[in-house]
């Protein structure tokens, strides 16, 4: 799949999943990782598939997303059983991987650890980090 195919079916999905309030900050973000690619000679095209996936399923009930992180083998156990919404990046992260078949290590740990930070972040996660705060 290309990623302009993938982009807009993310933006679709955006408006069915993200609540009102947070499409206005995914849409920031998105905008700010246009404007790191431009500054840093990045691949904008990959940097809007993360800023769009970012937070795909944080608005989504704990229950919920605790369910579909089980079905995707994520372990729910621990910290994410007192911060479900932990989760999140990591749903969204495997989602991307089974859905659209993307296999770039950067960003499917920036998806995921968005929230947390990683050690292993290369370029395309750190300026997702710096996107979204």
């Amino acid at each position: 799949m290309n990623a302009r195919f993938i982009a807009d079916e993310l933006k679709t999905l955006v408006g069915r999943l993200v609540k009102p309030e947070r499409i206005e900050h995914v849409n920031g973000v998105v905008e700010f990782c246009f404007k790191l690619a431009r500054r840093y000679n990045l691949e904008s095209d990959k940097l809007e598939i993360m800023a769009l996936a970012h937070d795909l399923f944080r608005d989504l009930p704990a229950e919920k997303l605790k369910k579909i992180a089980s079905s995707y083998g994520i372990i729910t156990e621990g910290v994410y059983e007192k911060r479900p919404i932990l989760l999140h990046g990591l749903v969204a992260a495997e989602f991307l991987k089974r859905k659209y078949k993307i296999a770039d290590t950067d960003v499917l740990l920036g998806v995921a650890y968005h929230t947390s930070g990683h050690p292993d972040f290369g370029t395309y996660a750190k300026a997702l980090v710096l996107a979204d705060s």
